[in-house]
């Protein structure tokens, strides 16, 4: 990764904890603890952008019933606890 990949990682990732700072993470734990998977290279081969996209949208229409689910889905996988996967198999789907 050149200096100028590492730059804009690292404000695409700055953006994703600006946006999931304030989110509960007993109620949502994907988005509160996804800055850390992301950090620990756990879902590296997903485009961070596209993390960041779709954080956004989680938060501002989590009315939308594809989005709700996709984060229910998602919610499942992750400790509130702890941030780390459920189950064994979890990490394979990333």
């Amino acid at each position: 990764m050149d200096q100028t990949q590492a730059t804009i990682r690292s404000k695409e990732l700055g953006a994703l904890i600006d946006l999931v700072t304030d989110v509960d993470p007993v109620a949502q734990p994907f988005l509160h603890f996804l800055p850390q998977l992301l950090e620990q290279k756990i879902l590296h081969p997903i485009s961070l952008r596209s993390f960041v996209v779709f954080a956004q949208a989680a938060i501002k229409r989590d009315t939308d019933p594809l989005l709700r689910d996709a984060l229910h889905i998602l919610n499942q996988l992750i400790d509130p606890l702890d941030g780390v996967f459920t189950h064994p198999f979890a990490s394979d789907i990333f």
